[in-house]
């Protein structure tokens, strides 16, 4: 079947790299400073904590183009080309890191790691979100120790951090990819911007097998320590 062929055929280091070859033209200095511009005067919706639990609470927020070749396979309901797509739709890779730094102690606004990414590491205009190895870059550079591992690895528990990369449905890619982190605190783990929020579990495939429900399966862990 159609909808099965890339979990079953694309390997998941071969999906990462198609994805990052995908992003390697960003949108323009001047949008990029637009979308900036308007995000800074946004309220950003976190937990007590500090973290964000819901990509729906950033439809405010924009976060890559529209481009009409795009729309046409898309989900989204807008039909003017060319505005902004809005980061309740495409933005999970981003609030993934944006938890995971906030979880190592790092300060970071999310308007301007949204522009980041749009300058370099946005999928196709935005229309896939980001890639997964645009997020390493991003650790790398700040001198963040990570390490990423591809397939249904039992990542260590030594880390502090996990950005998972998944499947929804690993028999229906309709179903899309999902993004998230999953931060340890003291002997628990929590999983951020699921379905449902946020999910609790006593190990990473604890959160992970809650999320999914036995149908996902997982593409990519960047582990991080602090």
């Amino acid at each position: 079947m159609i909808k099965d062929f890339i979990p079953k055929h694309i390997s998941d280091y071969k999906l990462i790299k198609m994805l990052d070859k995908m992003a390697r033209r960003g949108l323009s200095k001047s949008l990029v400073a637009l979308h900036l511009s308007h995000n800074r005067s946004l309220t950003l919706e976190r937990d007590k904590d500090g973290y964000i639990c819901r990509q729906s609470s950033l439809a405010e927020y924009w976060y890559g183009k529209k481009k009409a070749f795009y729309q046409l396979f898309s989900f989204l309901r807008a039909t003017c080309f060319g505005k902004a797509i809005t980061a309740d739709y495409n933005s999970c890779e981003v609030i993934a890191l944006y938890n995971t730094m906030v979880n190592l102690g790092k300060n970071i606004g999310f308007a301007e790691l949204l522009a980041e990414f749009e300058h370099k590491g946005i999928v196709k205009k935005g229309y896939f979100g980001t890639s997964i190895w645009a997020l390493k870059r991003y650790l790398d550079n700040a001198g963040i120790d990570n390490h990423i591992f591809y397939g249904d690895v039992s990542a260590s528990e030594n880390y502090d951090s996990y950005i998972v990369t998944l499947y929804n449905d690993k028999d229906d890619i309709s179903q899309m990819i999902h993004t998230m982190a999953i931060l340890k605190k003291e002997e628990s783990y929590h999983m951020y911007n699921a379905h449902s929020g946020k999910i609790s579990g006593n190990s990473i495939n604890d959160c992970i097998e809650k999320y999914g429900e036995g149908k996902s399966k997982v593409i990519s862990t960047i582990c991080i320590s602090k």
